[in-house]
């Protein structure tokens, strides 16, 4: 190894040589450039061939970016989907369908973060077939969304049946099409079976018929109170009605909950809610829905044992108006206490009923009579309470267009304490001559006490008498009652004996 070593005259000349070098300071005026932030970016439209081969199972298309300025320093953009289920999309823009059905494409500058985007919509793969259904359904069943606008069809002229506790999920954007001609194919769920069908806003689920008339399939029967679901779905031309007037969707002696869906065009009633005489049908959501399109029959139809619960379900969210007979039909019986709220259309009482238990009636309800209603001999807490308001009146009256009188509401010693703010009664008290022929009807006997309270009411326009007073054993709180326009006269008050008295008003 060699040795080098460095006297104290060498250091000295190397000091005084760098002490002879001039430093000078640096222009960078003219060096490297300054980075150029991105302004915008756009997604240019595709073509309409590019846009023609996004089909769902491998479809592709690609998509192309503009960049403002055109000289920024960093184009880098990543890519994202807001529904991967329907498309995904690569780093280079590539977006290949999964479903059919709507995705957001989003482009996002990594310069600025500037972000523009493009809706997609993935098309059926046309070499795709729909998958036919066989009946029964005896085992835990998944339909899936296939990304087809037919994804299963049933060709049988019956219904097909799940049963043997069977679950029958479907997915959301699944379709079905009961396709036999002679519009018998349906579907029924049995005891002890289930039915979930759980949609979604962007992705529905349809039931179908062949074609678009209506009538073109039987519908759907949930005959089981398990925990059956319908959400987002669409029941198309559903009810046929052949040899019943049941309708495209019908619920018997079953627990089920609907919303967000749409029951159109059937022959029959758009949902019907029946059971034998001691099994009850309940509703576990009613909420959002839209039933429309029925010439025949009313919207909804309730004939069920303690049916009239099934009425705390309603609301003004689901829409029943654009229908030829916009009401609810109801067959009703109580088992329980009830609250009645307004609904999109009135409520149409077919039937003579006995209120057995405490009965309140909101404000803005509207029903419509065919018979009376009276208070039972069965349970002494019934009682009626109408909560009407100035603005929201409640209403008892007799179908529109109709030239038949309904006949009474009877207050007697067993529908005890009833209370009656701001509501209307008129066209009933038929049968003048009869021993009831009055709208209100005010009972009592020697024994018990009937009372009752009306707080800002019209009785008016009876073809019998406003209201008739049956014994003397009764009181009477009322306040700002009038009387107009009743055939016979306002009140009948027969317990003065032994001849009855007509008054102008309560006594």
């Amino acid at each position: 190894m060699k040795r080098f070593s460095i006297s104290l005259k060498n250091v000295a000349a190397i000091a005084a040589c760098f002490a002879a070098i001039t430093f000078t300071a640096c222009d960078t005026t003219g060096g490297s450039e300054p980075d150029v932030p991105v302004a915008s970016v756009a997604i240019e439209p595709p073509s309409a061939t590019a846009l023609s081969s996004l089909t769902a199972g491998g479809g592709t298309m690609t998509l192309a970016v503009k960049i403002e300025p055109a000289n920024a320093s960093d184009k880098t953009v990543m890519w994202s989907s807001s529904n991967t289920a329907v498309a995904t999309v690569n780093s280079t823009g590539v977006v290949t369908g999964v479903s059919q059905g709507k995705a957001t494409i989003t482009a996002t500058t990594k310069s600025g973060s500037k972000t523009a985007e493009f809706e997609v919509e993935v098309k059926p793969d046309p070499k795709a077939q729909p998958v036919e259904l066989k009946s029964p359904i005896r085992e835990n069943t998944t339909l899936k969304d296939l990304g087809m606008d037919i994804d299963y069809f049933y060709a049988g002229n019956n219904q097909l049946v799940v049963e043997n506790n069977a679950t029958l999920t479907i997915e959301p954007g699944v379709t079905i099409r009961f396709s036999h001609t002679g519009k018998y194919g349906g579907m029924i769920i049995k005891a002890g079976a289930t039915i979930k069908a759980v949609g979604s806003a962007s992705k529905r689920i349809k039931f179908i018929g062949t074609d678009n008339s209506k009538g073109s399939w039987a519908g759907i029967s949930v005959e089981t109170n398990s925990d059956n679901q319908f959400a987002y779905c669409d029941f198309v031309n559903a009810g046929n009605v052949e040899g019943t007037v049941s309708g495209g969707m019908r619920v018997y002696n079953a627990k089920v909950g609907f919303s967000y869906c749409t029951i159109t065009g059937g022959l029959g009633y758009g949902l019907y809610f029946g059971s034998d005489a001691v099994t009850r049908c309940e509703l576990t959501a009613f909420d959002h829905n839209v039933i429309e399109g029925f010439d025949n029959y009313p919207p909804l139809f309730i004939y069920t044992t303690g049916g009239l619960k099934l009425l705390e379900k309603m609301d003004m969210t689901s829409d029943l108006t654009k229908n030829a007979k916009p009401y609810i039909e109801i067959r009703p019986d109580m088992m329980d206490p009830v609250t009645i709220n307004q609904a999109s259309v009135p409520y149409y009482i077919r039937n003579t009923f006995w209120i057995s238990y405490p009965l309140v009636i909101n404000e803005g309800v509207t029903i419509y009579m065919e018979s009376d209603i009276a208070g039972v001999q069965r349970n002494s807490t019934a009682r009626l309470t109408v909560n009407g308001t100035a603005s929201k009146k409640v209403k008892f009256t007799r179908l529109p267009g109709s030239t038949k009188y309904w006949y009474y509401i009877n207050f007697n010693n067993r529908l005890n304490g009833c209370v009656i703010n701001h509501c209307i009664f008129e066209y009933g008290g038929a049968n003048p001559g009869n021993a009831d022929d009055a709208i209100i009807c005010i009972t009592s006997d020697d024994v018990t006490v009937t009372e009752v309270t009306f707080n800002n009411v019209e009785i008016k326009n009876a073809q019998g008498y406003g209201a008739q007073i049956k014994g003397c054993n009764y009181i009477i709180n009322h306040n700002n009652v009038t009387f107009s326009n009743n055939g016979s006269g306002n009140v009948n008050d027969r317990c003065p004996r032994p001849n009855a008295v007509i008054r102008p008003n309560f006594p």
